[in-house]
């Protein structure tokens, strides 16, 4: 399966309306799962890639909050 967004993880919650459906819905599909990026700044030395799902919802929420 292959799923594709313009929002980060971190902003799920927005689009459906629920934080918590949002977190277990990117749960539920990274799992086992490659996840690759196409943002260079994600990519950057400065902000490396996340290991786990869970990493991505932490820094796409620290983000959104600053």
């Amino acid at each position: 399966m292959i799923v594709t967004s313009n929002k980060p993880f971190g902003r799920w919650g927005e689009v459906f309306g629920d934080e918590t459906v949002a977190a277990a819905m990117i749960d539920r599909l990274v799992h086992n799962a490659a996840s690759p990026t196409a943002c260079a700044a994600e990519n950057s030395a400065a902000s490396p890639p996340p290991t786990t799902a869970t990493d991505a919802n932490r820094r796409d929420r620290a983000v959104a909050r600053n």
